[in-house]
This record gives C-alpha cells, sequence and structure tokens, in this order.
C-alpha cells in the first residue's frame, strides 16, 4: 500500500490514505511530517426510521443514544488521532453549534435500558450494521465492533456486514438497511449543510429521506433559515433545530474526522495545512531531489 511505499521512499506524500493506526508512529518519526486540516468531516450512525423498523420507535433510538460511548469509539478506532467526539448534528468548529446531544454523553447503561424497556422492544433484538474497511479507512470497521460491544450490554445484538461503499448508497436510497455509517464534508462553511442533510424530511431530502426521519418543526426551521438573513437569527435557528434534533434523534453524531497528509520531510515543502474543501493547492510545494 501507500503507507509502505512512502516508507521505502517510493513515493514523498501521502494525502488522506495512511490508515488512522498508522498515524502516530508518523507522528514520532523525525523522517516525516503530519499535517492535518481543520475537523469538519462528521461521522454518525444512521439508524433506519421508516416503518417496520425498530429503530422507528424514538425509545429505542433513545436507548442507542445512551448506550454508546464517544470517547471510546473515537479512542479505540482513531488511536486519539484526527478525531474527537461531538455532541451535535454539525461541527463544533462552526457558528451555531450547541451541543444539544450531551444528555446522551458517555455510556449510561441504566438510562439506556430504561428507554429499551419503555419501547416496543424491551428485551432487545438482532439487527445489523453495515458498513466498508475501504472508503472511509479500517477505522470504520473498528468503530463497527466498538459499536457491536456497546449495544449487546443492552440486548442490542447486531451482526456487522462488510460491504461496498456503492452497496450502501444503492440500499439507502431505498430505505434499506438498519444501521450504517453516515459521513459528510460541507461544500461551504456554514451549519445549514449539516443540518439540511441530517434533519431535513420534506420533499427532496437527502440523508434524513435515506433513514426515514421527517419532522415538520424541523422542515420548518430550516426553510426560515433559508430566508433568514440577519446572522444571529439564523444561527438561533441553528441552535432550535439542533435541540429538536437531539429531542428526535434523526442519526446518532460521533465525531469529527481530520483530512491529513504524511510528508518526507527531508523531501517536500511548502505544502500548505490542507484545505477542507477537499481541493489542496500545489503550487509552492517543492520536492527536493
Amino acid at each position: 500500500g501507500l503507507s509502505l511505499a512512502l516508507q521505502e521512499g517510493r513515493i514523498d506524500a501521502a494525502w488522506r490514505t495512511i490508515p488512522d493506526p498508522e498515524i502516530p508512529s508518523y507522528q514520532s518519526n523525525p523522517n516525516f511530517e503530519v499535517i492535518g486540516e481543520p475537523p469538519m468531516r462528521t461521522i454518525s450512525l444512521g439508524l433506519n426510521q421508516h416503518e417496520g423498523n425498530p429503530f422507528a420507535d424514538l425509545n429505542v433510538r433513545k436507548a442507542v443514544a445512551y448506550a454508546l460511548n464517544a470517547d471510546e469509539i473515537i479512542s479505540e478506532a482513531y488511536q486519539g488521532t484526527f478525531a474527537h467526539k461531538v455532541l451535535s448534528f454539525m461541527p463544533d468548529s462552526l457558528a451555531g453549534y450547541t451541543p444539544a446531544m450531551e444528555e446522551y454523553d458517555g455510556e449510561q447503561l441504566a438510562k439506556a435500558q430504561a428507554a429499551l424497556a419503555a419501547s416496543d422492544y424491551p428485551t432487545g433484538f438482532d439487527t445489523e450494521l453495515y458498513f466498508t474497511s475501504v472508503h472511509w479507512g479500517q477505522s470504520e470497521e473498528d468503530m463497527a465492533v466498538i459499536i457491536q460491544e456497546q449495544l449487546a450490554k443492552i440486548g442490542i445484538n447486531v451482526e456487522l456486514k462488510i460491504v461496498e461503499y456503492s452497496y450502501i448508497l444503492t440500499e439507502t436510497k431505498e430505505g434499506r438497511l438498519p444501521m450504517y455509517f453516515l459521513h459528510w464534508v460541507f461544500d461551504y462553511a456554514d451549519g445549514f449543510q449539516y443540518l439540511n442533510n441530517w434533519l431535513y424530511g420534506g420533499p427532496n431530502p437527502f440523508w434524513a429521506g435515506r433513514y426515514g426521519y421527517n419532522n415538520t418543526e424541523v422542515n420548518a426551521l430550516l426553510k426560515q433559515a433559508t430566508e433568514t438573513i440577519d446572522t444571529p437569527d439564523r444561527l438561533a435557528l441553528y441552535g432550535d433545530i439542533q435541540e429538536i434534533g437531539a429531542e428526535t434523534i434523526p442519526c446518532i453524531p460521533i465525531g469529527l474526522h481530520y483530512q491529513y497528509a504524511v510528508l518526507d520531510s527531508s523531501k517536500v515543502s511548502g505544502f500548505a495545512i490542507p484545505s477542507p474543501f477537499w481541493s489542496t493547492p500545489f503550487t509552492d510545494v517543492t520536492i527536493a531531489d
């Protein structure tokens, strides 16, 4: 792979391609430089809320939210490198963020079991978690294993399914697959795009339509936000939307992931911090012979 090619000197830089668990070894090696961008890729757990699925029951979604421990997921899956927990549906570095999901922070098994007991599945159930270990890297598989272990503590038995990312896109478009990971990097630096993707369930929805979330109050607030020019007023709407999201749980935020580059420090110079817009300028980069 590219990691081996970088170590052997066959390439001089690798961008977004080194597995997360390997990053610490590069950080401690003086022959390499690791550069990370601001954490803007959100990682969430999608739950199928279409009719007939256990996750259509809000109490089940609450149980999952209480049972999951994002600190453990991020620490184990990303080795504490270039990822951190997030407590809402947009990055905490963007204006308008509020930690709306703070109520569910940490492993809270008593609350999880109480929520499940109040659902239509009081003793738990069997389900499946679909993921890819290629498109988003090895860390997604690691997250899946940890989530499987955490949910087993409350009687939700998760079978892990490794598939191609195209399969997830095709199946979720038809409202299928019970659980899967969601990733998003913005196209512009405003919280609206994240909130709209995860929570808008009106005509022509994006991810919310795939997992069956449709809240008319949220839809109206999102529309109002597009019509609100005054920045403080618009950010207040973002806060309201996040609070309703925490009450209704369209999906479960897990963390924010950095993108990074690993450079041969003896050869590469002038590489700027990568752009969160996924386009990186190389005009000032030089590579020594």
